[in-house]
Parts: C-alpha cells; sequence; structure tokens
C-alpha cells in the first residue's frame, strides 16, 4: 500500500509553487497524447540509462521526501492523519489548483492520490478550479476495514485508517465539491491478496461523499503500475540492462492485470468516469521503468513530480474529453 515505508515532507505554499515551476522547466511541455503513447511505445526499446536522467537516482534516492522529486510528497504532513493523529477524526485537506475559486474538486486517496498532484495542479488552475486533497498515507482509499492484520507493519495506524474512513465524507460533502477524483496504491494488501470487498466500498464512499450533492462528477484515476523492484536501485545495478527493471503484465492473473480489472468494477460500481493510467506508462503490457530521458517512479509505485509533468497535457486532454466539468 502507498508509503508504507514513506514519510512526507512539510512545506509553504510558496516553496511548492517554486518546485512546481522548478521542475516543470526540466520537463517537456506541450506534449500531445499522441507524442506522449509514443513515447512510451519508444521506452521499451531503451537499454542504456540515459545520462540526463530526470530525476538523477542519487536525487530519487537521497531526496525522496521533496515534492520536487515525487508528488506523493504532496500530501503534506501539516494536513495528513498519519502525522497528525487527531485530523482521522477532523480531515483536513491540502491545497492546490486555483485557490481564489469557488469551484472545488476534491482529490483522495492514499499516498498515489498525491502522485497525480503535480499535473492536476497546472491543469486545474487553467481551468479556474481549486483542489482539495485529503490524503492519508498508508491508509487505503476504499473504506474497507482494517485491522493489524490487514495492516502489518503499519502500527497502530489502522485504528485511525478505519476512523479516517468514517469521518471523511462528512469532511468532503462540507466543501462542496463539483467533482471527486479518487486515486489508489496498487498495494491493497502487502500480500497481494485482492480485496473483495474494495468494489462495494469504494461505491459506499462515493454514495456517503455525495449526499445532497447530486450533481457532483465522479472520477476514479486508474491505478498505475507496480514495479517488481525498487526502480532506483534495481536501475543502478542495471544501468545497461533497463528493462531488467521493467514491469510485465501480460498475464491476465497478473496482480497489476488484476487491478485494471478492477478500476473498471470500481468506475461502473460508482456511476462515475473511469481515467485509465496504464497507456501513460506501458504498451502491450511492459511497463519501462524509464521513458524518454525521465525516471517513472522514485519506488516501485511512486511517480516522479518530472513525469507526472511530463504527462500534464495528455492527462488534461483525457479528462476533458472524458468528463464535463461543471
Amino acid at each position: 500500500m502507498g508509503l508504507r515505508r514513506w514519510r512526507g515532507l512539510a512545506c509553504g505554499a510558496a516553496a511548492l509553487a517554486l518546485a512546481f515551476t522548478t521542475v516543470a522547466s526540466t520537463a517537456a511541455s506541450g506534449q500531445t497524447n499522441t507524442q506522449v503513447l509514443a513515447a512510451v511505445s519508444a521506452s521499451l526499446s531503451i537499454k542504456q540509462l540515459p545520462g540526463s536522467l530526470t530525476p538523477t537516482l542519487s536525487q530519487a534516492v537521497n531526496d525522496k521526501t521533496s515534492p520536487l522529486i515525487a508528488g506523493a510528497n504532496d500530501i503534506l504532513n501539516k494536513c495528513d492523519p498519519y502525522w497528525n493523529h487527531n485530523q482521522a477524526a477532523k480531515p483536513i485537506p491540502c491545497h492546490y489548483g486555483d485557490l481564489s475559486s469557488k469551484k472545488t474538486v476534491v482529490i483522495f486517496g492514499d499516498s498515489n492520490a498525491g502522485n497525480w498532484v503535480p499535473a492536476f495542479d497546472q491543469i486545474f488552475k487553467a481551468l479556474g478550479y481549486k483542489i482539495d486533497l485529503f490524503g492519508f498515507i498508508g491508509c487505503t482509499t476504499a473504506p474497507v476495514p482494517e485491522t493489524a492484520t490487514s495492516q502489518p507493519g503499519f502500527s497502530g495506524e489502522w485504528k485511525l485508517c478505519n476512523t479516517w474512513h468514517r469521518t471523511l465524507p462528512a469532511a468532503v460533502r462540507a466543501v462542496k465539491p463539483v467533482a471527486i477524483i479518487s486515486a489508489s496504491s496498487p498495494w491493497s494488501t502487502l500480500d497481494q491478496t485482492e480485496r473483495k470487498d474494495w468494489v462495494a466500498a469504494m461505491k459506499t464512499a462515493y454514495t456517503e461523499m455525495t449526499i445532497g450533492l447530486p450533481k457532483t462528477v465522479r472520477i476514479a484515476m486508474g491505478t498505475s503500475p507496480l514495479y517488481p523492484q525498487l526502480v532506483p536501485f534495481c536501475l543502478a545495478n542495471n544501468p545497461s540492462h533497463v528493462q531488467k527493471c521493467a514491469l510485465n503484465y501480460s498475464s491476465p492473473k497478473s496482480w497489476y492485470a488484476t487491478l485494471l480489472a478492477r478500476d473498471v468494477k470500481v468506475a461502473a460500481a460508482i456511476k462515475g468516469t473511469l481515467i485509465p493510467s496504464w497507456q501513460w506508462f506501458c504498451k502491450d503490457f511492459k511497463c519501462s521503468p524509464v521513458i524518454l530521458n525521465y525516471l517513472v517512479c522514485i519506488d516501485r509505485d511512486h511517480t516522479t513530480t518530472a513525469y507526472d509533468l511530463f504527462v500534464e497535457d495528455s492527462l488534461k486532454a483525457t479528462l476533458l474529453k472524458r468528463v464535463k466539468l461543471p
């Protein structure tokens, strides 16, 4: 599950704005969906680690708590129940996008919700929407009952996770969102056993979050890949054999294939729209850890800010094509 062994970094809004601006300057801009998909396809032929890798392996390992490096860190300490236990009972969002807007889009989930914030921050700022990000690192996005057994290695926070699941719907309703977006880590459980109650729980979450808000648009982000090894370390050990660190999910019984099938069921259950993400990482059931000169993940499932910004325009086009925002 997202960020079980991760710790965020608190920083101010001005620092975040600088972070996004700095990283955006290093990421290719104006990439159409066709260009992004072509880059993904070509990535499967990458054998040698690019000399201009962005971010560098050193940054990925040594600066892994910075939003400059990974979007997951945009779930700040000050608005994350993992660090502020009282917020499990009273969830507080992090704010992005157009902070002056009266139209709010809620993004909720575990650490992988933060994966998309660098791109969504730019997208919704341009479209004139504020983002309220409700994130709880290491806590399941779906309100499935958690126990010490289902959350091994998560200390006593599993109890807070259950509390957060109960209190989050009211906190979301309070901001009267025009749209709600969920995002979830590919780590549903440590032993990679699919939660059979996941789809029903997601339906319950959206139902409770939209009580009295029948026009709220419901969106589910597709699950991003879970690479077989820690990507930076694998690449450091295989600089001339990059694809040894790739994910292959050609078997329909593979973990990632199972999650992609579940995404479709979730979207149907919540009566919402699925924004698939696999195409921005994978081609022909293979997901390269390097696309163009971008390091895709900082670990196994948390995307780098630079790569998130690379797919920004493609994400925006897909969102606006599939969803009519109020």
